[in-house]
């Protein structure tokens, strides 16, 4: 019986133990809050908008200011918040908006009622144009319109394909205008803004809305009409070939007053340009002008030192060499670079 006893006195003393060991994975901490089960919480469905562009005028594209300028209407349309009012939410990516008018605005009524507003808006916009291939040039003029509050998360733009479009009678001088794009991109930037909502040094998305209107450099007319005097000016230094060595102001003379002719062009050309670090198709040909009129000054140099050691003859066969070999590398150069463009 004693040994029964003490075999119950032991398991109590044991169950004790245990339960003071388990205690504090049973029971809160004093003071401590329970956090409740945590439940994963859906996104909301971001609100579709639908958003077109109607130019009725677009300006020449001005390449030295990296700028054209555009009169367009535009418009949105939405299903949900009556008062989401996207026109006061809107901005022209690197426009500078110059007047806003007939603004229109229509809310339907119901939860599936269809709101839609409307506004005519001229703006000039920058953008960098790719000069590499000037005057034989093409480029792509981009109308951006992009949410400017509320994020990608709660705003999705659709394009409105059908009606986004240039008026039938826009043209512009110069320019051949191919057909237009519709398209719908989301911007991140690297940045919150310094909203105190948002996670320092996150990010941000936001709908955009672009209509791409692609525009090139018809045929070659553009091309020689700019060149024309450059090439004029490289045919009378090569003709100067055609006089004696020893008639010094004509046969130098030429090609000195071909240089200045050229330089003049050069100038001429610079001005339709904005100033940067690209060596343009127009700067190339240029350069292959100038060097050469430079190299007929050099050949006139060589046939005049020949001229006067007595050996006429060949004098006279390098300049008929050089005539030839002269128009042809020169006219070849050109035909491949206005080609390759």
């Amino acid at each position: 019986m004693r040994a029964m006893s003490r075999l119950r006195s032991i398991a109590a003393i044991l169950a004790v133990v245990l339960a003071s060991l388990m205690w504090p994975t049973l029971a809160p901490a004093q003071g401590t809050p329970v956090a409740p089960a945590s439940s994963a919480t859906a996104a909301p469905n971001p609100t579709e908008v639908t958003v077109g562009v109607y130019v009725v005028q677009l300006d020449d594209p001005s390449l030295k200011d990296s700028q054209f300028t555009a009169v367009f209407w535009l418009w949105f349309r939405w299903k949900g918040d009556r008062d989401l009012n996207p026109l006061k939410k809107f901005e022209v990516v690197g426009g500078l908006v110059e007047g806003i008018e007939n603004e229109k605005t229509v809310l339907g009524e119901g939860a599936d009622a269809v709101h839609y507003q409307c506004v005519k808006v001229r703006s000039t916009i920058t953008q960098d144009f790719d000069l590499l291939d000037f005057p034989i040039d093409r480029h792509t003029l981009e109308i951006s319109i992009e949410e400017t509050s509320d994020g990608a998360e709660l705003i999705r733009y659709i394009p409105d394909v059908n009606n986004s479009k240039l008026e039938d009678s826009i043209s512009l001088a110069g320019w051949r205008i191919g057909r237009t794009s519709a398209v719908v991109t989301t911007k991140q930037y690297s940045s919150t803004f310094g909203e105190p909502a948002q996670v320092s040094g996150g990010e941000t998305k936001y709908a955009r809305f672009t209509l791409q209107v692609p525009v090139g450099r018809p045929g070659v007319g553009y091309p020689l009409k700019m060149f024309w005097s450059l090439y004029l000016s490289v045919m009378v230094a090569i003709l100067a070939f055609n006089i004696k060595p020893i008639d010094l102001d004509p046969r130098f003379g030429l090609g000195i007053g071909a240089v200045f002719a050229a330089m003049a062009s050069a100038f001429v050309i610079s001005g339709s340009l904005p100033d940067g670090n690209q060596v343009t198709l127009a700067d190339k040909v240029v350069m292959i002008a100038i060097g050469t009129i430079v190299a007929s000054l050099i050949q006139s140099i060589v046939s005049l030192r020949l001229h006067q050691a007595g050996k006429e003859a060949a004098s006279s066969r390098l300049d008929r060499m050089s005539l030839a070999l002269f128009t042809v590398l020169y006219a070849g150069v050109n035909v491949w670079l206005l080609r390759g463009a």
